[in-house]
């Protein structure tokens, strides 16, 4: 049942009908938790959950969910697992969204290491989301050189997705 809650939630989140598809991911999250389903799923459901309020514009809740995805991935792959990277590089775009580049950018640049390290092919938009970010952030902290080196390396990213 869990399950489908989720997906159904993610259906509604794609509709943009954020409201039901948060109901519908706490729902499935809290049958998680209830039964003692392994918690590399209840981490996956709070990212979920974390995701769909970043999309509607609920920073401060979904930096929560963030929060509590990323402390049970560590749990469970450590501080360099995908998942743990994927929490990260959220997290550094809500606070670099806050201007909170102090927190930001270390976590950028450790989702950034993590990601480079791992050569899946299905990795580059997010890359190039991380180097954006890194590149946002030493703009606005005005070292413009390093700027020019995370954006050049974000274009790069983009060109290896979807060519010239």
């Amino acid at each position: 049942m869990s399950i489908c809650l989720s997906h159904i939630g993610k259906i509604h989140a794609r509709k943009l009908e954020y409201s039901e598809a948060v109901h519908k991911c706490k729902m499935a999250l809290k049958i998680r938790v209830s039964l003692g389903e392994p918690e590399h799923d209840i981490a996956d459901s709070v990212f979920n959950i974390g995701n769909i309020l970043n999309d509607w514009g609920k920073a401060d809740e979904a930096l929560e969910y963030f929060q509590q995805g990323l402390k049970i991935f560590i749990l469970l792959g450590g501080e360099d697992s995908i998942s743990a990277a994927k929490c990260e590089a959220k997290l550094g775009a809500i606070y670099c969204a806050r201007k909170d580049f102090d927190s930001s950018l270390p976590l950028f640049l450790h989702a950034l290491r993590v990601f480079e390290e791992e050569n899946e092919e299905d990795v580059h938009t997010v890359v190039a989301s991380i180097h954006q970010g890194i590149g946002d952030c030493y703009y606005y902290k005005c070292e413009y050189d390093r700027a020019l080196e995370s954006f050049a390396k974000c274009l790069q990213m983009h060109k290896l997705e979807h060519g010239d």
